[in-house]
């Protein structure tokens, strides 16, 4: 017999539209901000900008407050500065 397999509704389907309308210009900042590294170091900023994005993202989501998330308040997300990047990535 083969078991039916329940679905649970997707309560996290509501926010995945925002962030993939964002998700380009994301990953055009990053790749211009970090464009001076070899490309492995590239590579890994970039997914580590996109992560740091996804999950205050998700915050805002959860909060209410999806309308602070705009492009002024990205460039610190996965700097060197902000200490969410290893040292050693951007040596």
């Amino acid at each position: 017999m083969i078991a039916r397999v329940k679905r649970r509704p997707n309560k996290s389907a509501a926010w995945h539209a925002g962030f993939l309308a964002m998700l380009p210009v994301i990953v055009q900042y990053a790749r211009g901000a970090f464009g001076h590294l070899n490309p492995e170091a590239r590579q890994d900023l970039v997914q580590e900008v996109i992560a740091n994005a996804l999950v205050a993202y998700v915050r805002l989501f959860q909060q209410g407050r999806v309308a602070l998330a705009y492009r002024p308040s990205w460039p610190d997300m996965g700097s060197p500065r902000s200490g969410t990047v290893a040292a050693s990535a951007t040596s």
